[in-house]
């Protein structure tokens, strides 16, 4: 009896052993995934492609015509803060598609008589709401804000204000909205609980994205024609202009750092000082946007000029994949990941 109690005793160990190691490190907080994904917009192709992590492997192509939907030109999409939903704004066919991350399937489209050009979105905090900017126009002076519930896949508010010119980036940080202006060079600020207007402040050059930092008390403006404005979010108002510039961008987990796509490189910004590094990979010119997953461990950055992505250490900056670009649809652009 004590020997068939000691082997027992082993195999239970052996089992218990052998299932911690195996085990994914991607798991998504109250998911079964074990995978983890970067979601990429890829315009001329009219559809999402999605790639594992894990393998460097493009796994699907995802678009409207999944669920029977016409989807052209998607652009600055968004993952919920708990993994679990990707949102996209498809630009020239004015509708929004949801994307089950776990899934890797189109759940829905939505469709509104708001929307007219949405270009980029932000999930509030707490995921009950995305925020949808419309461009209007690629020469557009005006612009609009479309309220979208999670919980319903409904719009629930529209905003319109003459601040707004071709909007391209949104943010939300410390309970208010960061609207990205490129057409006059400003970011309009709104309530999120009362949809109201709270500033317009001005930032120089061609605003296209916005970010906020780890705990909401800045949000960071990028510009291809200018520096990165760093605007306090207590007062709203412009606390600094730091040389990096480029499009979109990407905040590590802990806030310590700030990652801007630009050209043949990533401008690295340290947010406590300011100080700006950089890593630049041969043979790109094309980076239009970056990402890293939500633990820090990766970083991801679309080669738009050919239909790349680069997966990349944001401690070392070493590019990984063995230097290889991973193939995706045409014309990657924004990327978002888990």
């Amino acid at each position: 009896m004590k020997k068939i109690i000691f082997y027992i005793s082993i195999f239970l160990f052996v089992v218990t052993y052998i299932s911690s190691c195996c085990k994914e490190d991607f798991d998504i907080p109250g998911t079964t995934q074990t995978a983890r994904y970067v979601f990429v917009s890829c315009n001329n192709a009219d559809s999402v492609s999605v790639i594992d992590a894990t393998t460097f492997q493009k796994v699907a192509d995802l678009s409207g015509a999944d669920i029977g939907l016409t989807t052209y030109e998607p652009r600055n999409l968004d993952v919920s803060s708990d993994g679990r939903l990707v949102f996209v704004p498809f630009r020239h066919s004015d509708n929004v598609l949801v994307i089950d991350a776990a899934t890797l399937s189109v759940t829905t489209g939505i469709e509104d008589d708001s929307f007219d050009e949405p270009y980029a979105l932000s999930f509030t905090p707490d995921d009950q709401e995305v925020w949808v900017v419309n461009k209007q126009g690629g020469g557009s002076t005006t612009g609009s804000v479309t309220v979208i519930s999670t919980s319903t896949n409904k719009v629930v508010s529209t905003i319109d204000d003459d601040n707004l010119s071709s909007p391209e980036g949104i943010c939300i940080a410390n309970g208010k909205a960061y609207v990205a202006n490129r057409g006059n060079g400003t970011v309009t600020v709104f309530s999120v609980a009362g949809r109201t207007f709270v500033a317009n402040i001005d930032v120089g050059g061609e605003p296209r994205f916005a970010i906020p930092s780890k705990n909401g008390d800045f949000v960071y403006v990028t510009s291809v024609s200018g520096g990165l404005a760093k605007i306090n979010t207590t007062v709203d108002t412009v606390a600094g202009l730091i040389d990096a510039y480029g499009r979109n961008a990407a905040m590590s987990p802990d806030g310590s750092k700030l990652f801007v796509a630009s050209g043949n490189e990533i401008f690295v910004v340290t947010t406590a000082d300011g100080q700006v590094a950089n890593i630049t990979v041969p043979d790109v010119y094309g980076f239009y946007a970056v990402a890293l997953l939500s633990d820090g461990s990766m970083g991801f950055a679309t080669d738009e000029n050919q239909n790349l992505v680069y997966a990349f250490d944001p401690t070392t900056g070493t590019v990984l994949n063995n230097g290889e670009g991973i193939p995706v649809g045409s014309r990657p652009r924004a990327i978002a990941a888990q």
